[in-house]
């Protein structure tokens, strides 16, 4: 290009004419117009002219104007060197910038409008099942291990899940990563779900990095294995549905509290709490049978769960304790247990059932029900002469009431010998001695009613005889029972004040201890024949006045008159009426002595005349 030199030169304090004036602009013009061209210019330097045609290094800022089309390729910047490229959007504060110092595309949205925004859009006109809108790849190119290094490694893209229509533009975002290949999908986010690429490969956390919370909307349901088990949410439940729920062993389920109380034991089930409510368990049935709820107990010698190893006698089946506090810690207050209850054989386990109660740190048996339902208490284990159903009461050395019958409403007030409200008891009657005692008390008359019932009758009158009432005495002979010895006291029956009244010995004889009567003032003869002919009239024929009689010299209980089958009979005093007969034979003997005497003297006179 050629010089431009100034045909005028301007000095200071001259006015230049016009001629002078254009001088110099009129040069500049026709070079312009004559020269400036491709040939003309110098394109080479940093600080030359640009071309369109030429690869050149610009340096320094530059700003155009209207529509720039560039048909090459574009490189800002060269390799370790960059710099910062920035698009400017309509909106006041919106830009794209590639930051050359952070190394990262930066996209910010206006200022007044919200985010930046990227967005990925398919070129198709029709878009299918499966086709791809908009993708995002991650890979390694440069890795210098080569080979599956430097494949595409993961990738997020955006699928139609449906030929796309005015209506449907159903589509999945796809996460894809690699292990071992090119990133293939492993995970759809889907319209409502997420969810994995294939049935059992993909995990939410490990073993190491685990999620804080997980929250689920009401109605929520975790499903397992396409509806094997599930967990479901309605208000205020939570129901394990299609299987079993497990507690690892080792583990626990504590209801009630934030962790396993360790006192009395460590138990791994816990329902704990400080009302009612909050600690209490029902276990009910509701159903059209006869079938309730139950709470089984399992015991097995194998150490395998599930697997089968017989128990052996002793062995416990199971038990429910009762603890109190003590103040320092939960003290066991009582127990029942069940044990086994002999040899085991298939399809038979016999049992027996243990009651425990304590008054000190040791829970002592109280009663035990065993495999024939003979029950004992007071730790009682045995009884040889007993059988199903039986009951065996043991008090040890003690002495005192072993069986007591009470009542609410018996008040007889007899409290130095038992209860006011006990109307019957049973204890020994000596000391080491043993024996039964038996008392009643009332506020009555008749303190003990004894009723025995039959149904058939016995007539014999001997040895062998049976009744319905039935009493037996026998004393110790070896090992066994023998008979009373001769002369022995079979039954007896005394005062309170140990006075003895009545008396049955080993030979049948009855022996009382009575206050001797006689009838010096009656006829005793006629007393008995008075006797019999009351009980031999008809009803109609009594005679009160020999009644009275008879009721009055005690022979006759009073008032004990009454008529059964058209006859009367009456209470007869046994023992008087044996003093009775007793005074008639003195009476007769009287009469025979006084007849003999009258006889003696009648055959000496009867002599005398003889002679």
């Amino acid at each position: 290009m050629g010089t431009i030199s100034l045909p005028y030169t301007f000095v200071a304090g001259q006015t230049p004419t016009q001629t002078q004036w254009n001088a110099n602009p009129a040069t500049i013009a026709t070079l312009v117009n004559g020269q400036i061209d491709k040939a003309n210019v110098d394109s080479s330097g940093s600080d030359g002219i640009v071309t369109m045609d030429e690869t050149q290094a610009i340096s320094g800022p530059k700003t155009f104007s209207g529509v720039t089309t560039m048909t090459g390729t574009l490189t800002v910047g060269v390799d370790g060197t960059g710099v910062d490229v920035k698009f400017f959007g309509a909106a006041a504060g919106a830009f794209s910038l590639w930051d050359e110092s952070a190394n990262k595309q930066i996209i910010q949205g206006a200022t007044a409008a919200g985010p930046g925004a990227l967005t990925l859009a398919t070129g198709e006109l029709t878009n299918v099942d499966g086709g791809i809108l908009g993708r995002i790849d991650f890979q390694a190119p440069l890795d210098s291990a080569g080979t599956d290094a430097i494949l595409v490694a993961a990738s997020i893209w955006a699928e139609a899940d449906a030929t796309f229509s005015s209506t449907v533009n159903t589509t999945d975002l796809v996460f894809a990563a690699a292990t071992g290949e090119t990133a293939a999908a492993r995970m759809r986010m889907k319209k409502g779900s997420l969810v994995p690429q294939t049935t059992d490969t993909m995990s939410l956390g490990t073993s190491t990095l685990n999620w804080s919370d997980l929250f689920l909307d009401s109605g929520g349901v975790i499903n397992f294995n396409s509806g094997d088990v599930t967990v479901t949410h309605a208000s205020n439940l939570l129901t394990v549905g299609g299987g079993d729920l497990h507690v690892a062993n080792g583990q626990g389920l504590v209801v009630g509290h934030t962790a396993q109380v360790t006192s009395p034991t460590a138990a791994e089930l816990q329902l704990l709490g400080t009302v009612g409510a909050d600690s209490t368990m029902i276990i009910g049935r509701w159903a059209a049978s006869g079938g309730s709820g139950a709470l089984d107990f399992v015991k097995s010698r194998h150490a395998t769960i599930g697997s089968f190893a017989p128990v052996v006698n002793g062995d416990d089946l199971g038990q429910v304790v009762w603890y109190g506090d003590d103040g320092n810690s939960m003290s066991a207050t009582a127990r029942v247990l069940v044990e086994v209850d002999g040899s085991v054989s298939d399809g038979v386990v016999p049992s027996r059932m243990i009651f425990a109660t304590s008054t000190t740190d040791d829970l002592t048996e109280r009663m035990r029900i065993d495999s024939v339902g003979k029950i004992f208490t007071g730790g009682a284990s045995a009884n040889a002469f007993s059988s199903a159903g039986s009951l065996s009461l043991y008090q040890a050395a003690n002495d005192n009431e072993i069986l007591t019958l009470k009542s609410n409403d018996v008040t007889h007030g007899v409290t130095t010998d038992t209860d006011t409200d006990t109307y019957g008891l049973m204890q020994k009657a000596a000391g080491t001695a043993g024996g039964l005692q038996v008392e009643g008390y009332t506020e009555g008359t008749a303190a003990i009613i004894g009723s025995a019932t039959s149904t058939a009758d016995n007539t014999t009158k001997g040895t062998g005889a049976r009744a319905v009432y039935e009493w037996y005495a026998a004393k110790k002979n070896g090992t066994t029972k023998g008979n009373v010895g001769a002369d022995g006291n079979m039954a007896m029956w005394a005062q309170n004040d140990g006075t003895v009244r009545f008396i049955f010995d080993a030979e049948g004889s009855g022996h009382a201890d009575v206050e001797w009567t006689t009838y010096d003032k009656h006829d005793d003869i006629a007393l008995i024949n008075d006797m019999e002919s009351e009980l031999l009239l008809n009803e109609d024929e009594a005679q009160t006045d020999r009644r009275h009689a008879l009721e009055a010299t005690g022979i006759i209980g009073e008032g004990s008159w009454h008529t059964e089958n058209g006859k009367p009979r009456a209470m007869v005093n046994f023992t008087k009426l044996s003093m009775l007969h007793h005074g008639a034979l003195i009476q007769m003997g009287q009469v025979y002595e006084a007849l003999m005497k009258r006889l003696e003297l009648a055959e000496g006179k009867l002599k005398m005349l003889e002679a």
